[in-house]
């Protein structure tokens, strides 16, 4: 027993002294090997496995976007980084531990003698355990997932100035690119990426990372040229079967985009062959549809692989980029109807792909504006733009030809609805009513044949719910799950039908009568508004009455003259856009012409006659140039038209005129840069009288700022920027102005002061005898709110029991809350109820470990308070006023 005892105590006492030797304020070699070992295989272990964790937590949760290029990595997405502060933040907590608790800067004990220079390099390192650095790259790398990357920064550029190993500062300088690439700052990126391969060769080891590094950088700048090597260097190194097909297939689509069709078909085939995710799969076979070249061979076998992805019934939800793909080799095929087709079986197929239903719909568009169809190329360009997103290539341009040709059609469906009007007007009073009538007559039809559907519904409804009753029993007997039993799964079908009907899956495929495009059953016809009431008279909305059709016929000269107007406008803006926004010269000079011919005297015919000169000059039309020349110089001498077209000069002038304003904005810019104040001062007001209303007085002004913030005192300065602020509320030297005033005030505190101090007095007014409020205001997270209104209204009711005072409490921002006491009739009596709340004790005790204000405040000032929200502000008048 003594034996067992002198044992124990003795081990115990040879692990205190390694202990005891192995701390981190002593260098030696037992310490350090301690420290590595308990750093590499503990903590530092730990870290690495939650990061791991939190990587492939990202690899799984990430969904790529087929429609675009793919994303070289995974950490891209913002949402998912919100998700990885679990495993991160353990990352972090270990690599700092580490750090913190076996960190070794002690020099070990100096050998005697002189050292070798070994030795000396040894003896002089700022650290002697190695996981140090890489705990610190470990901890950025985290930070970066998380996407801290402002943070990581720091940290990156701690390891690159520190590390002792030199792979470990390349790994950093890798990781300070990426961060750089996903922060936008592409110069800096492209920098240290260039410093990195001038430093000479790169660890093997990291090779993949750096290309990858590279290519990441040109991809997200749209350089897809310059990428193709980067990546095609990482894809002949990497080893990891996911990364192979992921590389493989970007560096196809990149080839794809940049023209090179035939090496992504190859590539394409590739990726299949890696027998990817079905997803994957399926996208390399759309794709090498996509890349046929129809020169380079027939499609025969591209439109067989087609065929077979549509009749897969795993593709059902992809049968919209299945049609879409057969759409794009009929294109190239130059097979144009049969294309057409195939995009809108394309779009009516899309169920849930927003995008692709865009894609699509544009496709079609495309087609028609070629065709110079613009009606039904409006219709596609607006429902493509409502489908696809803002970050789809091009997105602006098709919104704007969207818009245009919806200002176009516009213009047309005017004339053609007044040329309509102005043919039934003129009918004689049978031959309208007849009209009339079987227009009365067709909605009667349309309305039986859709109340006979809905008794047929009924019908189908009421044997739906007497089948099922049966279908019940019959499930419960045979005891299967719906989609494994085959007398429910008939029953489901027969049931759909007689319910719906034969329905084809398209969106709003409950409804017979849908609102966005139908492709089998398109009419061509629009919904039409009720129309107002002529003659003062109320309109009529009862479709099946003649009063409703005659009501806005142009039956007399006067609206005659108006059903003109409109027509006239019309035709004018119809060849304006087939001119400046579509270039179409032909239609534009047969919309002017006819704009002429139908109506001699119009308001347009100067305007339509210089755009008819322009565009038969375009046409290089000498006769009717100078036809139409000849009508402006000869009848509108004196109009901004014939100067145009007599003085060749003439917009040189008047560009001289306007680059005064511009010349004179750079001598006073060249004279601030020189010090010239005074100057830039005078130049400033001059600009001002002479050039009311330019674009370049806001730049003037602040620049007039500048200048006086340079050569006077800093109040000046202050109100000079403030006039920028006052007179052009909308510039972006409005925005300048109140960051270098929020810079002044934060520099110069006295300034905030003295603003508050004037803005107060323009707010706020004093009536000592108007209703007043006693006013708390305190901050809600460093105390019980609660609580403290509860001890506020027992307050009351022992001191004041005949009165009853409202008390409520209202959050004045995040963190500020205010409780108020209403009313008293003057500020005596609001002043004399502060003074007691506040000497009370339990009140007193609330406060005590917070800070806060209390006024009294008119009902007025209460109001304005509130919207204000600057308590500093209220404070101030406060004292000036009721403290004086």
């Amino acid at each position: 027993m003594i034996r067992n005892k002198i044992l124990h105590t003795g081990l115990a006492f040879i692990v205190l002294s390694l202990i005891s030797g192995c701390s981190a304020e002593k260098n030696t070699n037992l310490s350090r090997a301690y420290h590595g070992l308990t750093s590499h295989y503990n903590i530092f272990f730990n870290g690495y496995e939650s990061f791991k964790k939190g990587v492939k937590k990202t690899d799984d949760a990430f969904i790529d976007d087929y429609s675009k290029i793919l994303s070289l990595f995974t950490y891209v997405d913002e949402d998912i980084a919100k998700q990885l502060a679990p495993e991160m933040d353990r990352t972090i907590q270990k690599a700092y531990k580490v750090i913190t608790i076996h960190s070794i800067t002690a020099k070990p004990e100096r050998k005697k003698g002189e050292m070798t220079e070994a030795e000396e390099a040894f003896y002089n390192q700022p650290e002697f355990n190695r996981w140090i650095d890489d705990s610190y790259l470990l901890m950025a790398k985290a930070q970066f997932y998380k996407h801290d990357f402002h943070i990581a920064v720091n940290t990156l550029k701690f390891v690159i100035s520190e590390a002792l190993d030199e792979k470990t500062r390349k790994e950093a300088y890798i990781w300070l690119a990426r961060t750089n690439c996903e922060l936008g700052e592409f110069r800096e990126a492209g920098r240290i990426l260039q410093f990195l391969e001038d430093q000479g060769p790169i660890p093997e080891k990291l090779m993949v990372d750096f290309n990858t590094t590279y290519a990441d950088f040109f991809l997200k700048q749209g350089e897809y040229s310059e990428a193709i090597p980067r990546l095609t260097q990482a894809l002949s190194e990497v080893r990891r079967k996911k990364d192979k097909y992921r590389y493989t297939f970007i560096l196809a689509q990149l080839h794809e985009e940049t023209g090179d069709n035939g090496k992504a078909s190859d590539l394409y085939r590739n990726v299949i062959r890696m027998n990817p995710p079905y997803e994957m799969t399926f996208n390399s076979r759309i794709n090498m549809a996509g890349s046929y070249d129809a020169s380079q061979g027939n499609s025969d076998e591209i439109k067989k692989d087609l065929k077979k992805l549509l009749k897969d019934k795993k593709n059902i939800e992809y049968q919209d980029q299945i049609y879409y793909a057969y759409g794009n080799v009929s294109f190239k095929e130059n097979k144009i109807e049969e294309a057409l087709d195939y995009y809108k079986k394309s779009a009516s197929a899309s169920v849930s792909n927003s995008r692709q239903k865009g894609k699509s719909y544009l496709a079609v568009a495309d087609i028609y504006f070629e065709r110079l169809e613009y009606q039904p190329a409006q219709t596609y360009y607006d429902s493509a733009v409502s489908f696809l997103d803002k970050e789809f290539p091009d997105y602006e341009k098709i919104t704007s030809k969207s818009e245009n040709l919806t200002e176009l059609v516009r213009h047309i469906n005017i004339v053609e609805l007044e040329d309509s009007l102005q043919m039934v007007a003129g009918m004689t009073d049978q031959e309208r009513y007849e009209l009339i009538d079987g227009i009365i007559r067709d909605i009667n039809e349309q309305e039986r044949l859709e109340r006979e559907r809905e008794i047929n519904q009924q019908y189908n409804t009421m044997s739906y719910y007497e089948n099922e009753r049966r279908f019940r029993g019959d499930i419960q007997r045979e005891g299967n799950w719906y989609f494994y039993n085959p007398t429910a799964l008939n029953f489901g079908r027969n049931e759909f039908r007689q319910k719906w009907g034969e329905r084809k899956l398209e969106d709003n495929w409950r409804r017979s009568n849908k609102s966005t495009i139908s492709f089998e059953s398109f009419s061509g016809q629009e919904n039409m508004e009720t129309p107002a009431g002529g003659n003062g008279k109320p309109a009529v909305a009862d479709k099946k009455s003649r009063e409703y059709y005659l009501q806005n016929l142009p039956v007399n000269d006067s609206m005659i003259v108006l059903s003109d107007k409109r027509i006239a406008s019309a035709l004018y803006n119809i060849g304006r856009i087939y001119k400046d926004d579509f270039l179409d010269y032909e239609r534009a000079v047969q919309s002017f012409e006819d704009l002429n011919r139908r109506y001699p005297d119009n308001e347009f015919l100067l305007p339509s006659f210089y755009y008819l000169y322009e565009l038969n000059k375009e046409k290089q039309n000498l006769t009717r140039e100078n036809h139409y020349r000849n009508l402006i110089v000869s009848g509108y001498p004196d109009s901004e038209y014939a100067k145009i077209i007599t003085d060749p000069e003439y917009f040189v002038k008047i560009r001289s005129e306007e680059n005064k304003v511009k010349v004179l904005y750079e001598s006073a810019y060249d004279a601030f840069r020189r010090g010239q104040y005074e100057y830039v001062i005078s130049q400033s007001t001059i600009a001002d009288s002479l050039f009311k209303g330019d674009d370049l007085l806001p730049k003037f002004k602040l620049l007039k700022a500048m200048a006086i913030g340079s050569s006077q005192d800093i109040r000046a300065y202050k109100y000079s920027l403030n006039e920028v602020i006052t007179d052009y509320p909308d510039s972006p030297e409005k925005i300048k102005a109140e960051e270098i005033i929020a810079f002044l005030n934060k520099s110069v505190p006295e300034l905030k002061e003295e603003e508050e101090e004037i803005q107060a007095q323009e707010i706020y007014t004093y009536n000592d005898s108007a209703v007043h409020l006693f006013m708390l205001v305190v901050n809600r997270l460093e105390i019980d709110v609660n609580q403290l209104i509860f001890n506020i209204i027992n307050f009351n009711l022992d001191n004041y029991p005949q009165i009853e005072y409202d008390t409520q409490g209202e959050m004045l921002n995040d963190s500020l809350q205010v409780i108020t006491v209403r009313d008293f009739a003057s500020s005596t009596d609001a002043s004399e109820y502060t003074r007691r709340l506040i000497a009370t004790g339990n009140i007193q005790d609330e406060l005590q470990n917070t800070r806060f204000y209390h006024f009294i405040i008119s009902e007025e000032n209460f109001a304005t308070f509130i919207n204000d929200k600057s308590v500093t502000k209220y404070d101030k008048f406060f004292k000036n006023q009721y403290l004086r």
